[in-house]
């Protein structure tokens, strides 16, 4: 086909062979770490307007803000069960991880880190940065 909307130009050769070598993430990880991540919060936001219309139909609208703030709390620890990854510093690395009502996760469910952390990997494939403690030992 030469021509018309159907034709692309071809890529070289040394980009088809970047792209067989790192093929970008698979396609559990995009559905679970990008597409998810747009819908599951569209699903909260028509939870939240629900309630909202649901308060103003019955006009009560001075129950909104009661009724919306158990509502987002358990958004916040949805979103944190699934998707929270570490800080950039990762302050904790020393002390090692714990549990606060603002962090209830290291690695979200839905993450990469999450899952290489589950099947036994490290985090990330990067080496870690530092002196090594066995050096000084």
């Amino acid at each position: 086909m030469s021509g018309g909307l159907g034709s692309f130009p071809r890529p070289s050769d040394e980009v088809r062979k970047g792209a067989l070598e790192h093929p970008g993430p698979s396609w559990t990880d995009w559905f679970y770490s990008t597409f998810l991540q747009v819908w599951v919060p569209l699903g909260f936001l028509i939870v939240d307007s629900w309630i909202v219309a649901g308060f103003f139909a019955d006009d009560l609208p001075v129950l909104i803000v009661p009724a919306l703030i158990p509502a987002l709390v358990v958004e916040y620890y949805a979103w944190a069960y699934l998707w929270i990854r570490p800080a950039g510093d990762r302050s904790y690395s020393t002390r090692g991880f714990e549990r606060t009502w603002l962090r209830p996760v290291e690695y979200g469910r839905w993450t990469v880190e999450g899952r290489r952390i589950r099947a036994g990997l490290p985090a990330t494939d990067e080496p870690p940065r530092g002196p090594d403690p066995s050096e000084f030992f």
